[in-house]
Order: structure tokens, then C-alpha cells, then sequence
């Protein structure tokens, strides 16, 4: 037996359709899980972030606001501004104390049983990824 299918039923492209469980579903996870919609970060948020990012490994441990500050060259009030929006957007999270970081997704100032090493790189520390999954996908 053999099954064919209508040309005229192949032609269309196959586009993924939002239902309205499927909506529900994607708001519910993004609940229980804490995700918020990011966007597009702006180009001050993106240079933070991306410097928490590549100083984490180098120093062992997240970096200090002094240390930030000197390196983008940005005023301290600009630099909590960034870091609450990127807390916010849930990029990283703060000590409520200090201000300081505490983990920069995927980086972890904790100790946790997932320790990542930059083989090949001298000029990196083990860092502590949040867990697994995290640890997976740093490069």
C-alpha cells in the first residue's frame, strides 16, 4: 500500500504557529523558572557584561566594581546602574550588601562541585560554574 500526498499540500512552508497552550505553557515555564525577556542590551550593558564574562576566568572570581570601573573607565553610579539592569534581566545576581557580583551566568563565586579549567590557557584560574548545564556550555 502506498500512501501519496497531494502536490498542492507540500507547496506551503511548514511555520511553527503559537497556540494558545503553547503560550501558556512558555509563560508558565518562564514563571517557574525565573526567565525573563531579554532583548537587546544596550552597548554600556554589553561591554559590563562582557568584561564580568572574560574577567571571571582571568582572576578566579568575579570581579570587584573598583576593578570594573577602572577597566571601562565608567563613573561608579554608571556601573550600578548597568549591574542592576543586568540583574534585572537576570544576567547576574548581586550581593544586596555589597553590590558585588555573586554569579554571572554561567559563573558562580560559590564553591560548587562543578569547577570548569581552561586548559591550554595560562592565563586562566578554575572558576565555579552555577551547574552543570552551565558548565557544559563554557568553552
Amino acid at each position: 500500500m502506498s500512501i501519496t500526498v497531494e502536490e498542492s499540500a507540500c507547496t506551503k512552508p511548514l511555520r511553527p504557529e503559537f497556540t494558545r497552550t503553547s503560550r501558556r505553557l512558555l509563560e508558565s515555564a518562564r514563571s517557574v523558572l525565573g526567565w525573563k525577556e531579554r532583548g537587546h542590551l544596550d552597548p554600556r550593558d554589553e561591554a559590563v557584561r562582557r568584561s564580568i564574562l572574560v574577567q571571571f576566568p582571568k582572576l578566579g572570581r568575579a570581579p570587584v566594581r573598583k576593578e570594573m570601573m577602572e577597566a571601562l573607565d565608567l563613573p561608579e553610579a554608571e556601573l550600578d546602574a548597568s549591574l542592576r539592569r543586568l540583574q534585572v534581566l537576570d544576567l547576574l545576581y548581586l550581593d544586596t550588601g555589597t553590590n558585588e557580583i555573586l554569579v554571572a551566568y554561567p559563573f558562580s563565586t560559590k564553591l560548587t562541585p562543578h569547577v570548569i579549567s581552561f586548559f591550554g590557557s595560562a592565563d586562566t584560574k578554575p572558576v565555579f560554574a552555577q551547574c552543570a548545564v552551565d558548565a557544559l556550555g563554557i568553552p
